[in-house]
This record gives structure tokens, sequence and C-alpha cells, in this order.
């Protein structure tokens, strides 16, 4: 069977649809469990101790559950409705949109949050760069931004393609994952949920294509948009995963330009 075609930054709002979220969510939900202890305690650490947080591809809301039981204002941005109908459930004191960050204008905030390599689905240099951009507008001097994204290491943490089988209660879900060191470097998850009771058609194939990005050119994408970035060695209390780089990066005091957001020529 011929590999799927890779599909642009944005196109793909069937991503997450309704037979893989719930499946999905739980495996986000296990590692988002693990770093929100470690999220809080960093943006307390850095003055934030309430106030308005964005989070950007929220996924199921329960790093926006965490925090809005801490006293934040949370709103979750993400492009799956499935998604999100489950994250109104496990985070009911925040606000959800469907939206793709991508290009979504972005409202004020004192903290932007993107956990679980979300901004890997960014697949133009220029498209995170421009969000690094209105990022920085969106927080006051001083304010915040932790995310996380999947890098080259990645591409050498496992083999060119495996094949992984998770199994629950409701569904069998198979993923077969590609990790293609070429020029730029992507992580392909093509994903078929097969549903334990189902008489219908079979359910679509999901196809997430992820493109990684080397941390020397986030740090300098970052200090271009207007902030003094800081790699660390991962979120407090969990255990560095290979592959995965945390970013936290304070907003300077100087004024952020259009101009100075798109940084470098992208690739």
């Amino acid at each position: 069977m011929p590999s799927p075609r890779r599909r642009p930054a944005g196109a793909a709002a069937s991503l997450f649809g309704p037979d893989f979220t719930a499946e999905y969510g739980a495996l986000w939900t296990r590692y988002t469990r693990r770093i929100s202890p470690g999220v809080a305690r960093l943006l307390r650490r850095h003055g934030a101790r309430s106030g308005r947080v964005l989070d950007l591809g929220c996924g199921p809301g329960t790093l926006a559950a965490h925090l809005s039981a801490r006293g934040y204002q949370v709103l979750g941005l993400d492009r799956s409705p499935a998604m999100l109908r489950l994250a109104r459930l496990v985070a009911p004191a925040a606000r959800f949109v469907v939206a793709d960050i991508a290009r979504a204008r972005l409202p004020g905030a004192d903290v932007v949050v993107s956990t679980f390599d979300s901004l890997n689905y960014l697949h133009r240099a220029r498209d995170l760069q421009r969000l690094f951009g209105r990022v920085a507008r969106a927080l006051p001097p001083g304010g915040v931004f932790l995310f996380d994204v999947l890098t080259p290491d990645e591409l050498r943490a496992g083999p060119p393609q495996e094949d992984l089988v998770y199994r629950s209660a409701r569904a069998i879900v198979a993923i077969r994952i590609e990790r293609r060191r070429d020029r730029i470097g992507w992580v392909r998850h093509t994903v078929r949920t097969l549903p334990r009771l189902s008489g219908g058609p079979p359910p679509p194939i999901e196809v997430h294509d992820q493109r990684v990005y080397a941390p020397a050119d986030v740090a300098r994408w970052l200090r271009a948009a207007g902030f003094t970035p800081r790699r660390l060695a991962g979120y407090p209390g969990v255990t560095t995963q290979p592959g995965r780089a945390v970013f936290l990066a304070v907003r300077r005091e100087t004024r952020v330009s259009r101009r100075s957001s798109a940084g470098t020529r992208p690739a």
C-alpha cells in the first residue's frame, strides 16, 4: 500500500477524529498528569502564580484542568472538535475554542503553554517562527512561554519503522511509526483505530506528520521574536525523554516588531 501523501500544515482538521480521540486522549492524559505538577511549579517559580493561561494544542484538557484547579484562568485552543468535547468534560472550569494554532489570533495572556509536542504539527519553519512572534505579542514583558518539541534526536531514538498495538476495553489501535532522516526530518504516525464491536464501515486511517526541530534553531527563533529562552533538562519531576526538548522562554522588555517575529529565512 502506498504511503499516504503528506498534508500541509493546517490541513489536518480531521486528525484526532472521534474514533482515535478517546484512545489518544488516554495516552495524553497519562503523560500530562506526570508533567502537570512540574509545569505549575515552573510557572510559580517565574512569578506566574495566577492569571490567564493560553494552552496551545490543549488536547483532552488534562493540563487545563490541573491549572484551573490552582486558580489560573485557562483558554485552550485545539483544531480537533472531538478533542475539545472531551476537554470540556475534563476541565469544565476552563474555556476551549476550536482553532488552528498555525493561524489563529492569540488573545492576551500572562502565560502560554504547549505540551506533548503539539508544535511539531507546524510543518514549516516560518509557521513556527510566526507563532513565536504572535505568542510574544500576546504576552506582557516578563510573561512566560513554556513548551516542548521533538528534536532530531527523536529520529535516532528508535528504528526507522516500527509497529505498535494498543488495546483497551473499547478499541484496538494499530500505529505504524516511520522516522524519516531526510534533510528536514519527520516522524509519521499512521493510525488505524478498530472498535472491538462494530458493524459499520471501517474507521478512516489517520496520518499524523510531525516535523522535528533542532533546539539551536528554536532558541534562535525565540530570541528573534523577543524572548530570552532557556532549554530545560525536562519538566520537574519527570525523567528526561530522549528526542524531546523543553523550553522556558521569558518575554523581554523590548518591543516586539512584526518584522522581528520572522527571524531568519525558514526552510
